[in-house]
């Protein structure tokens, strides 16, 4: 039983990499990009978007456990399921792409996440922090750039419809 101790924490770290650090970095980078592409208040947390958070979640949790069972071919299926269940036209593209991204980056954690098992249950300590720290700021820099220009008078742009008009109140 005692022997199985470095395994359970290797296990630990990438699913508490994958899943408790990958949740507030996605959801970062998908408030800085809804606000730059959809004028939805960037910077500003969506309460209301509590449900697309917990498919995040639990994806990158899905995500590790395919992985850790060598059954990659489950990745392709669930995000097939994703955009199907979610797309009904291409007039939303922006919303596709920001889909997209966020999904990829929910994969990134998840396939960091599944590296950390495998390198921590190796000792291999320095390539796991590494690729933690690269992929932490990775993210960052995609969720900075993501966010809007701020005016001149520094305060945020005003927020406009697809069309490039300001919304009407």
């Amino acid at each position: 039983m005692w022997e199985d101790l470095p395994r359970i924490g290797a296990l630990a770290l990438g699913f508490a990499f994958a899943c408790l650090l990958g949740w507030p970095m996605v959801g970062w980078l998908n408030s800085a990009m809804r606000g730059t592409m959809l004028g939805e208040g960037a910077g500003v947390e969506d309460k209301s978007n509590w449900e697309a958070a917990i498919v995040g979640l639990i994806e990158r949790a899905l995500y590790l456990v395919a992985l850790q069972l060598g059954r990659v071919e489950f990745i392709g299926l669930w995000l097939a399921i994703k955009a199907v269940g979610q797309w009904t036209s291409t007039a939303e593209r922006r919303r596709y792409q920001i889909f997209l991204a966020c999904s990829g980056f929910s994969l990134l954690y998840a396939v960091v996440g599944f590296k950390l098992i495998v390198w921590a249950a190796e000792g291999r300590w320095l390539i796991a922090v590494a690729a933690a720290l690269l992929t932490v700021i990775f993210t960052a820099v995609a969720a900075v750039f993501a966010y809007p220009p701020a005016e001149p008078d520094g305060k945020a742009p005003a927020q406009t419809t697809d069309a490039g008009k300001p919304p009407v109140s």
